[in-house]
C-alpha cells in the first residue's frame, strides 16, 4: 500500500514516556474503548479532522477474520476521491504504541504531518477564556489496513460496532459531528447485520440513546 504523505514506522519514537499523538477515526473515538486500551490517555481526546489534502478516504473496508467488516482508511486513487475524515486526536505515551499495534492487527501504522489536521467547526474559533488545549506540532500516528475488502454476506457491517462508533462521535462533537462521520464514510450497503441481543427491543441492549443513534444513521 502506497500512502501519500506518510511513512511506515515499525518502532516508537523517543523513550517510553514520550508523548505521541494518535488519530482515531472509528471505534477508538469512543471514550470507553479508548480508556479500555489506553487508560487515562483516552480521556484526552480532542475532536479533529484530517484534511482532504492528506489524500485519504474512510470506508467500511477491513474484513476482520472473525467475520465482520470494520472501518479503514486508504490513500485515494486520485485527488478527487480524497475526503476529509473526522475523528479524535489522542495524546498517549509511546509505551502504548505496541498495545495499540496489537489491537490493530491487520493494519499498518503510518505517520502524518500534524499540519494536515484541523479543529472542526466552532472548536476551531473557540475563545472561551480557557487555556489552549495541547495540539500536535509534528507527527501523528494513524493505522491503515494492509488489505481492503467490501462488506459482504459473510463479512457484514455490524450494528453493535456502528453503535460504538456513533456513541463516540456524539459524545465528542454532538449530532453534527456524528452525521459528518456517517456522510464522509464510504461503503455503506445492504450487508448490514443487526447483531444486538433482542434486536426488536433495542432499548434493552442498545441503551436509552438508541433512537438518537438511529436518527443519525437515517
Amino acid at each position: 500500500l502506497t500512502v501519500r504523505g506518510a511513512m511506515r514506522q515499525e518502532g516508537g519514537g523517543g523513550g517510553d514516556d514520550a508523548a505521541v499523538w494518535v488519530f482515531a477515526y472509528g471505534s477508538l473515538v469512543n471514550a470507553d474503548s479508548a480508556a479500555a486500551q489506553l487508560g487515562a490517555g483516552g480521556a484526552a481526546a480532542q475532536a479533529a479532522r484530517l484534511r482532504t489534502e492528506a489524500g485519504y478516504a474512510r470506508a467500511w473496508s477491513f474484513r476482520s477474520p472473525t467475520g465482520f467488516t470494520a472501518l479503514g482508511v486508504a490513500a485515494a486513487v486520485d485527488a478527487g476521491a480524497a475526503r476529509p475524515i473526522n475523528g479524535a486526536l489522542l495524546r498517549v505515551s509511546a509505551a502504548d504504541l505496541p498495545a495499540l499495534a496489537a489491537r490493530e492487527s491487520g493494519y499498518a501504522r503510518v505517520e502524518l504531518d500534524a499540519a494536515l489536521f484541523e479543529r472542526p467547526g466552532a472548536d476551531a474559533d473557540s475563545d472561551d477564556g480557557a487555556p489552549p488545549r495541547p495540539w500536535p506540532r509534528e507527527r501523528v500516528h494513524m493505522w491503515v489496513p494492509d488489505e481492503h475488502g467490501c462488506p459482504s454476506e459473510d463479512c457484514p457491517i455490524l450494528q453493535s460496532y456502528v453503535d460504538v462508533c456513533l456513541q463516540g462521535f456524539l459524545a465528542l462533537g454532538g449530532e453534527v459531528f456524528a452525521r459528518e462521520f456517517v456522510e464522509s464514510t464510504g461503503g455503506w450497503c445492504e450487508w448490514f447485520l443487526n447483531d444486538c441481543v433482542q434486536s426488536r427491543r433495542p432499548w434493552l441492549h442498545r441503551g436509552k440513546a438508541y433512537a438518537e443513534l438511529d436518527r443519525v444513521l437515517a
